[in-house]
């Protein structure tokens, strides 16, 4: 891609905080970016360590893009290199002219993907220690419904590969057989050890087909650990996480962000109360795309539910009542629940309004 060059509104140049901000900025330094919308004079519209600036590019470059971005020159106006660029997946949340939407590119590698890429057949044929490997990734897969218990959710985005290098210093090494990081490394070096030769080595096609697919799923892990690095100081905090997960005899996998917010301030002055917004994006059999918002503080969280078929928002309209008890039971303290379609249903004239279906307060 070709250099970003920031163009700094002025509303943006006037906040008190902007400046300091900018001067912290060192020319070699590497910054981690949010592509959040495109106007529609063409510049991008960045999120970088917890600012929000505009940018000129003659380069496409779709919403809801992460860039890794080098600072090249500060004077006369602040240059950015894109050293990568990675698009945003299937059913990934992003925002385009002020309206959240789901992405309509294709998904990234996957543990699904790979092991279809092999077949049944190929995997049989591969070495002992690759199948005990594979049966090590299938095991540290849970069920959907698992995933609505805390523990459980909790358990998978600590086994999800975001963060295998933490996870490994902390445990001494013992937490290797059940991370999604090490396992997919370690079967990796096996297939590329395999050499192709032999009746029960699998053939050449297979095992390539197998292990490409494998080091996109690698690429995706490693570039879920660099969104989640800590930024610049006084950003706010960011996590990216793949959870992969069963359903039935289907092997499906949600896109789960988390981002700080700015808080809002305590009454009476002082401190600002911590705020979070978690996004999760999955895409299942008969439901279709889904985007689930939670804006949580410290009491009290909102959720809204984002379909993009019509007859699925209606369906979960009509059990928020069940949605929200549910919630609640698991020690959810709502202080709203809604049903929105997507924007894709609003172009089609189903709702005007952000296409909300209905809503629920406790």
């Amino acid at each position: 891609m070709e250099d970003v060059q920031l163009a700094l509104t002025a509303n943006r140049v006037d906040q008190k905080n902007f400046g300091i901000w900018l001067r912290n900025w060192q020319v070699g330094q590497v910054l981690n970016a949010l592509v959040a919308s495109q106007r529609p004079s063409g510049e991008l519209v960045l999120r970088v360590g917890g600012q929000q600036l505009t940018a000129a590019t003659d380069v496409p470059v779709q919403p809801g893009t992460r860039l890794l971005l080098e600072v090249k020159q500060l004077e006369p106006v602040p240059v950015l290199r894109v050293l990568r660029a990675v698009p945003p997946q299937a059913g990934q949340a992003v925002e385009t002219g002020g309206a959240v939407r789901a992405a309509a590119t294709p998904g990234a590698p996957s543990l699904a993907s790979a092991l279809q890429a092999l077949g049944a057949e190929g995997i049989a044929r591969l070495p002992g220690n690759a199948q005990v490997l594979i049966g090590q990734l299938l095991d540290l897969l849970p069920r959907l419904a698992q995933l609505g218990e805390a523990r459980n959710l909790k358990r998978a985005v600590e086994q999800s590969g975001t963060f295998s290098e933490a996870r490994l210093l902390a445990s001494g090494g013992q937490s290797a057989e059940r991370d999604l990081k090490v396992l997919v490394q370690r079967l990796l070096v096996v297939l590329r050890g395999a050499g192709g030769s032999g009746e029960e080595a699998p053939s050449a096609r297979e095992a390539g087909a197998f292990a490409r697919e494998l080091e996109g799923m690698l690429g995706t892990l490693q570039l879920n650990q660099l969104a989640s690095l800590p930024g610049d100081a006084g950003a706010g905090r960011s996590w990216r996480i793949d959870l992969p997960f069963l359903l039935g005899e289907g092997m499906h996998s949600a896109r789960l962000s988390i981002n700080e917010e700015e808080g809002r301030e305590r009454p009476g002055g002082g401190e600002h109360t911590r705020r979070w917004h978690a996004v999760l994006s999955l895409d299942l059999p008969r439901l279709g795309p889904l985007v689930v918002h939670v804006h949580a503080g410290p009491e009290q969280a909102r959720v809204s539910i984002e379909a993009e078929n019509p007859d699925s928002g209606a369906v979960l309209g009509g059990s928020l009542q069940q949605l929200g008890d549910a919630m609640e039971a698991r020690g959810l303290a709502l202080e709203g629940l809604e049903v929105r379609l997507g924007s894709a249903q609003n172009a089609a004239g189903t709702g005007s309004d952000g296409g909300v279906v209905t809503g629920w307060k406790a």
